[in-house]
């Protein structure tokens, strides 16, 4: 490459030979941090199942946060060594990083005082438990950083234009590995109303009084929460990108997303491994039907084909659930209360659809 400055007037100062464009990225470039995004949520996952099994002594250096720390390092590392490199070849420091990407040099950052935050937390008011380690300032920090750091490929792919994007799984790996990521940060630190966490809640022994409310608004919200949440993103995702995005992208970030949550459920053993296995079998359904659904219509067009999505996906995937529990293991709940529940992620997901794109204004029509 030429040296930026070369084209300059004698005289010019060092700042007006700055190069203020961006640097250019590509699938190398958003799949290396995509992976390395993938290293740190690992570990952010591996951490919570060993809190949820109480394998984490009360300290800080844990080799659970060893591995989620590692993985953040090696992002950061691979980010300022572009970024130096780049400012030494010319280009502005805001400019020396593909375009997206400074966010996610500053989630690095802000994760690491995030760290440091922790630590102090911890020292001061004790190590969390439960559902404060999942609402308590410090992790909610961690977390708003590790949103920054993971959310790069999907920026990135954002601002570029259908003949810049390359098509087809090469060029959309990245940015289905991030969506991906994104939706199993949310749904992490929503895990208090995760059906694989909650469903112990409604087989075994039936229950009564005030004990059989919170078990069955625990089902529920667990349901509503978690399917708006994997909806949403889906949608998201849809309103940019559309059919571009290869067969198989949804059923992918869905079925990830369900092993991941199953990982998190290990500690409940009500029900034998191999049954509760078969319940992952839900995930599957509903994303093979998003996936037929976003072949038939483009969702960027509205219509009937996006409604039907927005609904479909999120009932399919409670409904085959509450069917395969019940299946292998007697539900005490009715069948109001499952369908009823199902039909109502469908009316979530439907809802959201809207926000996403909501029908044409009169004036527009014109």
């Amino acid at each position: 490459m030429a040296s930026p400055s070369r084209a300059m007037a004698p005289g010019t100062s060092n700042v007006d030979k700055k190069v203020n464009r961006y640097v250019l990225g590509g699938v190398r470039f958003d799949l290396m941090v995509a992976l390395l995004s993938a290293w740190f949520m690992i570990g952010v996952y591996v951490d919570g199942w060993a809190h949820n099994n109480n394998i984490v002594d009360d300290t800080f250096f844990t080799p659970y946060h060893g591995l989620l720390y590692s993985g953040v390092a090696a992002t950061g590392i691979f980010l300022a060594m572009t970024q130096l490199r780049n400012v030494n070849q010319g280009y502005a420091w805001r400019f020396a990083l593909p375009r997206g990407y400074l966010l996610s040099l500053i989630g690095v950052v802000l994760f690491l005082i995030g760290g440091g935050f922790d630590f102090v937390w911890h020292s001061v008011f004790g190590f969390e438990a439960n559902r404060a380690a999942l609402l308590s300032p410090s992790h909610l920090l961690l977390a708003t950083a590790g949103f920054l750091i993971l959310t790069g490929p999907i920026r990135a792919a954002w601002s570029r234009t259908r003949d810049e994007q390359r098509q087809g799984w090469i060029g959309f790996l990245p940015i289905v590995i991030a969506l991906t990521l994104l939706t199993a940060l949310l749904l992490f630190f929503s895990m208090y109303a995760n059906p694989f966490m909650s469903w112990w809640a409604v087989i075994g022994t039936p229950v009564i009084g005030r004990e059989e409310f919170y078990r069955d608004v625990l089902t529920i919200a667990s349901a509503v929460i978690s399917s708006a949440v994997l909806t949403g993103v889906l949608l998201f995702a849809m309103r940019r990108w559309g059919r571009q995005l290869p067969f198989g992208t949804i059923t992918f970030i869905v079925v990830a997303n369900a092993l991941m949550s199953f990982w998190l459920s290990l500690n409940l053993d009500i029900l034998p491994l191999p049954e509760r296995a078969q319940t992952l079998v839900c995930a599957v359904a509903a994303g093979l039907i998003g996936d037929i659904l976003l072949r038939l219509q483009d969702p960027r067009r509205g219509g009937l084909g996006l409604r039907a999505f927005a609904f479909l996906v999120p009932f399919v995937w409670v409904v085959v659930y509450y069917v395969l529990l019940d299946a292998i293991h007697d539900m005490w709940w009715v069948i109001h209360l499952s369908l009823g529940t199902a039909f109502i992620t469908g009316i979530a997901g439907l809802l959201l659809s809207y926000l996403m794109l909501p029908p044409t204004f009169p004036d527009e029509a014109r």
